[in-house]
């Protein structure tokens, strides 16, 4: 044991820069395959961690009446209340609402604060479903109206430290009393951390009101088929409108919920990507392989120094298993400092800010069976690294003690070439995806949408304002010099891939459509093109018998062969018809939309619930926030004012595609940087052994740019071989990652030629740098050593 430590101080001494580079650029690589490995679990570990979850499925309902099929994950209270009783299979059932972050009060030394909570109705029978960890109070209190489950970190932003049973807070004028405090869901949970009650006989017999999840708990999951089967054969459909409604079910298991991207009504954060998991994974595995590479090159290119060495101790009586365990271990425990050095990086990581491009929680005290997983990852490189040169290099006749060239064999040379070849293909197919990736996100933010995103301000309303205030706030904004105009809408047009769903009776059957209320200046505001009729009118609020007064966008239009004046349901008209704007991500095609105007005496008005502020060119947006923030808190100033520009409403958009951009650009450089150590360590050894074979050129005549070019001749073959192979992969899976966006950016040729042309100008310039002192060197030295 001293003899192998003895050795590997020397081995790090006398090859300080090399080994130093090898150690950096292994720990770098274990430290990306870690971090990426956290959140791919986190990914593939979505709904998981319930004790149910084998048998916990969601209601799934196959819509077919419109050009593209898709699966909808919510429904009318109804069809859940009859799926529910339809098979003994199923133990029990729950509606689960999830409306966002609501608005909530609570009392304060005599004054009111404000705050956003999810806001979760739900049937009672959630807890038989789904494990609810109690910390104070208990589960009954759901079957008790205006009593609340509210989890541990709403708890502690309401109450602080002070226990919250029994504490009372306002949600829309109801006032709850916390019945209970559970633990927090993971974050890689479908059910929303917030504020669960009671949801009452509600809804009953609304048909129409498709606004609910349904998550179904069976007896066994082998009778999955046969509840569906029976639901399809025996449910008699109790609505007037038999098209009105899904025309067929599945139940959709939890754990697969994650994944599923053939059903509507997903967000981003209960919603992944196949395709982005295995990307990831992929960069991965390229990561720590090219960093085995690296390590294996190491240990190869050390083989012809260490022979003379080795040779030695075997005449003197060092059986070979000894001398072949030795330079394992060496390796290994290379390999085992770079592992320490990741888990220093992986905690440095996790408490700076790079922990917000990560979903997953980066604690290291979270994700000990990963730590294990790869601290035999490290040790597994460790001992490939160090087999095969241990083997070879013991297997010289004792005799031979001088002059170890497999460093310059054909053998030698082959095995190099091989392995950084797969560097490099490496390399190329990640610049490749990186380069797609980034193409790809910005399409997405810069294609026009059809209206002027340009500087505008939006920011959320409460209800008090929303319902009898808006007036009030636009004259207040608009008597600052910096507002030039103000608008109000029910949603955040952009904002969202899930909007409000109606369905209404058109001559002898129904129109499905994406509703959008806003205030009769909204398209104006927003310079959306009327392409036919008319926009809409301060008189359309004044309609005594209307519902509301529609203006429709082509697809609308195209889909149900709406024309102008027509009559949907009893008495919302057709006024106008806009060419299609990109409302919703690029992810989902353009579907049916529809703007509501609807009359100030309608007894269900909407409230429009965001403020829209268009400021003038120039203006100091930070002062202009305040201003904003200010007006808002005279109106209600308990309510949280938060103001935010297209661009943040953007980012939150495509917030998964952003994430993906950072974490790809950030792995595929650190493959990279790994890539070049990998060729600068290669070229030092490279010029070690040739150091001769240089000097004797010189003597010849070369000069130095010949002795450049011979270097560099070596690579630039490689890599165009490895770009042809490289070349095709990268463009089946971008490809492939491209088709989960209906609107795409083409896959341009440039983009593979500007992937070898990166890799080209780095590596030569790598092998130039590094070459040209053995090129520069005296050539009578380089002979004399030989």
């Amino acid at each position: 044991m001293k003899l192998i430590i003895r050795n590997f101080s020397t081995l790090l001494k006398r090859f300080r820069l090399a080994s130093t580079l090898n150690i950096l650029g292994l720990a770098v690589a274990f430290a990306a395959f870690t971090v990426i490995l956290m959140q791919v679990n986190y990914e593939r570990g979505f709904d998981k961690f319930h004790s149910k979850a084998d048998r916990i499925y969601r209601l799934e309902g196959l819509d077919t009446d419109h050009e593209r099929a898709y699966f909808a994950s919510t429904h009318s209270r109804p069809v859940i209340d009859e799926f529910i009783r339809s098979s003994p299979h199923i133990r029990t059932g729950t509606l689960v609402s999830d409306w966002g972050q609501q608005y909530i009060t609570v009392e304060r030394n005599g004054a009111k604060t404000g705050f956003f909570e999810y806001s979760l109705p739900c049937f009672p029978e959630i807890v038989q479903i789904f494990d609810f960890k109690m910390i104070e109070g208990d589960t009954s209190v759901l079957r008790k109206p205006a009593y609340a489950l509210i989890s541990s970190s709403m708890a502690e932003r309401l109450y602080g430290t002070e226990p919250a049973l029994d504490k009372q807070f306002t949600y829309a004028g109801t006032t709850f009393t916390v019945g209970g405090v559970y633990r927090d869901f993971p974050r890689n949970s479908q059910l929303k951390n917030g504020f669960y009650y009671n949801f009452g006989p509600g809804a009953t017999n609304d048909w129409g009101n498709w606004s609910y999840k349904a998550y179904i708990l069976l007896d066994d999951p082998a009778n999955k088929e046969a509840v569906v089967e029976n639901h399809r054969q025996n449910y008699v459909r109790k609505q007037d409108n038999p098209d009105h409604y899904a025309t067929d079910y599945r139940l959709n298991l939890l754990s697969d919920v994650f994944y599923s991207n053939d059903v509507d009504g997903m967000s981003p954060e209960t919603n992944g990507d196949r395709s982005q998991t295995r990307l990831l994974l992929i960069v991965a595995f390229l990561v720590i392989a090219i960093a085995a590479i690296n390590f294996v090159n190491f240990a190869t290119a050390l083989t012809p120094m260490r022979i003379k060495s080795i040779n030695t101790q075997k005449v003197l009586g060092s059986p070979n298993s000894h001398l072949r365990w030795g330079l394992i271990l060496e390796a290994v425990g290379i390999s085992l400092i770079a592992y320490l050095i990741a888990l220093i990086i992986v905690y440095l990581l996790s408490v700076s800010s790079f922990a917000t491009l990560i979903t997953a929680d980066m604690t290291l005290q979270a994700n000990g069976h990963l730590l294990l997983l790869t601290a035999g990852v490290a040790l597994a490189i460790g001992f490939i690294a160090g087999s095969y040169p241990a083997w070879y290099i013991t297997s010289f006749p004792p005799a031979l003690v001088l002059k170890g060239s497999f460093g310059l064999s054909p053998k030698g040379r082959k095995l190099r070439t091989v392995l950084i070849s797969i560097q490099f293909i490496v390399s190329i197919i990640l610049i490749i995806s990186l380069l797609f990736v980034k193409l790809q996100t910005r399409y997405m933010k810069t294609t026009p949408a059809g209206y002027d995103r340009d500087n505008i301000a939006v920011v959320g309303l409460s209800p008090e304002i929303a319902k009898t205030q808006t007036e009030v706030l636009s004259n207040r904004l608009k008597e600052y010099a910096a507002v030039e105009d103000v608008t109000f809408a029910h949603q955040l047009l952009g904002g969202s891939d899930d909007y409000m769903g109606w369905g209404r009776g058109y001559k002898d059957g129904d129109v499905h459509f994406n509703a959008f209320p806003v205030s009769p200046d909204f398209l104006k505001f927003m310079r959306i093109h009327i392409a036919e009729g008319r926009d809409f009118s301060e008189s359309d609020l004044l309609k005594p018998d209307s519902e509301g007064t529609l203006v429709i966008n082509r697809t609308m239009q195209q889909e149900y062969g709406l024309e102008l004046g027509d009559i949907i349901r009893r008495n919302m008209e057709v006024v106008g018809i806009i060419d299609d704007i990109n409302y919703t991500s690029m992810r989902k095609p353009i579907e049916a939309q529809v703007f509501v105007l609807q009359p100030d005496i309608f007894k269900y008005k909407m409230p429009l619930y965001v403020c829209y502020v268009r400021l003038r060119p120039g203006t100091d947006l930070p002062v202009a926030v305040e201003q904003i923030k200010k007006t808002v808190a005279s109106l209600d100033p308990a309510y949280p004012t938060d103001v935010r520009f297209f661009d943040n409403v953007l980012d939150t958009l495509y917030k998964n595609e952003l994430r993906l951009d950072r974490q790809i650009t950030l792995f595929s450089l650190l493959a990279i940087i790994i890539s070049i150590i990998g060729v600068f360590g290669l070229v030092i050894f490279d010029t070690q052994y040739r150091r001769g074979e240089i000097g004797v050129r010189k003597v010849f005549g070369a000069t130095v740019g010949e002795i450049l070019a011979m270097f560099n001749k070596t690579y630039v073959r490689i890599i165009a071989v490895c770009f042809v192979i490289a070349a095709p992969i990268a463009y089946y899976e971008v490809s492939l990652w491209l088709k989960n966006f209906a609107s795409r950016t083409p896959v341009h040729i440039w983009v593979f030629a500007a992937a070898l042309l990166i890799v080209l100008s780095i590596t030569l310039l790598t092998v130039t740098l590094q070459s040209y002192k053995a090129a520069t060197e005296n050539p009578a030295n380089a002979v004399k050593s030989e």
